[in-house]
Parts: C-alpha cells; sequence; structure tokens
C-alpha cells in the first residue's frame, strides 16, 4: 500500500511541525462541522435554507469557491426545485448500511437527472460539480467524521507518491481514499505524544472536539500543501 518507513518519517516531522510551528490553516474543517451540527435536519419544510445554512466551509476557499454557480449553490436550487427529491438522495447518501461506492454513485446519477430538470428552468446551468467526488466527500466527512474526510485527488495521489505507494490512486478511487486514511488515522493515534499534541493545538484554537478523521485529513494537508515547508522539520 505505502512505505510504514516513509510514513513514520513524515509523522515524525508532522510532530515536530506541530510542535514549533504558528501556521495551521485547518481550522475551516472544524467551522464546517459545527455549521452542519447546528443547521443539519433532514426533515426540514424549507430544505433550500437549511441546506444552505448547514453546508459551511469557514474562512476562506479551502472547500469550493464561491463565484458564480458552485456545488452547494447547485444543490441549493436543486432543494428549491425538488425538496422531497433532494431529501431522498441524502437519506440514501447517510445509508451505512450501504456501500459507499454505490452510494456515491447513485448520488452522482440523481444528481445528472436533476440537472437536466434544473436546465428547464434555467438554461445556464450546465454542471452540477458533484462528479469528482469532493462535494460528496464533505457531505459524508460532516456527517460522520470518524469515517470519512475530505477528499482530493491531487493531494491524495501526491501523499501516496511521497510514501512510496507501489501504485497510483485513479480518479475516483474513493473508498481506497477512506481507507487508507483510516490507516493513517490508526497509526496517528498509536503516538500518544502526537495525538496529545494535536488535541493541544485543537484546545488553542478554541476547538475541543473528540478526535476523528480530520486527524489524518490535517497530515494529508500539511505533507502535501507546500506552504507548512513540512520537508524543514
Amino acid at each position: 500500500m505505502f512505505s510504514k518507513e516513509k510514513f513514520d518519517d513524515y509523522k515524525g516531522k508532522y510532530k515536530r511541525f506541530l510542535k514549533t510551528s504558528i501556521k495551521l490553516d485547518e481550522g475551516y474543517k472544524w467551522e464546517a462541522l459545527g455549521a452542519f451540527e447546528d443547521n443539519w435536519n433532514i426533515g426540514a419544510t424549507d430544505m433550500a435554507t437549511m441546506i444552505g445554512q448547514a453546508f459551511q466551509q469557514g474562512d476562506g476557499e479551502h472547500l469550493w469557491i464561491e463565484k458564480g454557480d458552485s456545488a452547494k449553490s447547485v444543490m441549493v436550487e436543486f432543494a428549491k426545485m425538488s425538496p422531497d427529491i433532494t431529501r431522498d438522495m441524502f437519506e440514501d447518501l447517510y445509508r451505512e448500511s450501504s456501500d459507499v461506492v454505490l452510494r456515491t454513485d447513485r448520488f452522482i446519477h440523481h444528481c445528472d437527472q436533476m440537472l437536466s430538470d434544473l436546465q428547464a428552468i434555467r438554461p445556464s446551468a450546465n454542471y452540477h460539480y458533484h462528479d469528482d467526488l469532493q462535494m460528496i466527500s464533505f457531505y459524508l466527512a460532516v456527517k460522520f467524521p470518524e469515517l470519512y474526510t475530505f477528499y482530493n485527488y491531487n493531494d491524495f495521489k501526491s501523499l501516496l507518491t511521497k510514501l512510496g505507494a507501489k501504485s497510483s490512486p485513479g480518479l475516483k478511487e474513493v473508498e481506497r481514499f477512506f481507507k487508507v486514511m483510516r490507516v493513517f488515522q490508526k497509526f496517528l493515534t498509536e503516538d500518544e505524544e502526537l495525538l496529545e499534541i494535536y488535541k493541544k493545538r485543537l484546545e488553542d484554537s478554541g476547538t475541543t472536539p473528540d478526535v476523528n478523521l480530520f486527524f489524518a485529513h490535517d497530515f494529508m494537508s500539511c505533507c502535501t500543501n507546500s506552504a507548512y515547508q513540512l520537508d524543514r522539520y
């Protein structure tokens, strides 16, 4: 899968980074989680308003760009147009008894169908922004943060390359992504010193949630975002 030796090397860099660096611009994930927990209500009468309030990304443009159409703005339009179908889409996506790949495939299929209906109302609507799975992983991550985190193909591919993986992931291997991130989470949390340092960073930032798969996502971000310069540590 990947080199444990290289993983441990980067884990050590990550630990030294957390000990000494001031910069850790990852709080948007916790803001997104808080917004979802405060606002999500699958039974809401006004699905569009609820979705607009529940799916936030904190400061900046880390998860999607709010300029013109975006995955979120189109989903709000779907909810205005067909609230019951939109509700059914999310109920199916959040049904953990079903395989996650099948759920994501069905969600994209429904988005395709809804987009066709939306084009009859707004002809300029030509893309729903869910095909790359990034936004669908966001929906899953804020609902089940202990199981899922935010998918970014380029970051995932870059990290596996750094860790000496024998094969590069396919563009839509989201199941592999979730499995690998859970393995990372296991290895990271087994390091008690690192875990305590990470918890302290969360507390210092005003965040005191239970540690979830965002821990592994922070590790991936620090390893792949050149702004953190992890290789210096």
